[in-house]
């Protein structure tokens, strides 16, 4: 997938969101980086329920699923995708998983996991097969500030 800068008009001239989801989408993409200020930008304050929505499939395996094409066969550049996910554990504990996406990926850029779940999670592989895997969900926000919980605050 190739990040383009998200235009206000897509979003229904919208400038601010209390969630924004990728769903195994930042692993998946030629700039994550990119793609998680872009979405980062779009959302309320913590403070105003603000939280960002994020899927990883486990174990990991960061590439570019090109668009338009076979999800098997690639792209030429996964430079900055693997660049981004480099000192992530890509398997093992499940645990150890989720403290790695928030100490590599999360904490450098100043969000942290609030609350986290795990499931099942299925694909086909290059073959046709069925693939059985787990599915990390999280929801996170930015590091300091005071989250919102229902009416009270955390």
């Amino acid at each position: 997938m190739h990040t383009d800068r998200l235009l206000p008009e897509e979003l229904g001239g919208r400038t601010q969101f209390d969630t924004v989801a990728l769903l195994n989408v930042l692993d998946r993409c030629d700039d994550p980086e990119n793609l998680l200020h872009e979405a980062r930008s779009l959302l309320l304050p913590a403070r105003d329920g603000g939280r960002l929505l994020l899927g990883f499939a486990h174990p990991l395996n960061a590439f570019v699923q090109p668009q338009g094409i076979s999800y098997f066969r690639g792209a030429d550049d996964h430079s900055r995708v693997r660049a981004f996910f480099n000192d992530v554990q890509r398997d093992g504990e499940f645990e150890a998983f989720v403290g790695d996406i928030e100490g590599v990926v999360l904490s450098p850029r100043g969000l942290r996991v609030d609350r986290w779940t795990r499931f099942p999670y299925t694909c086909r592989d290059e073959h046709g097969g069925w693939v059985w895997m787990d599915q990390l969900l999280l929801t996170a926000v930015e590091a300091e500030e005071e989250v919102v919980v229902g009416r009270g605050r955390r």
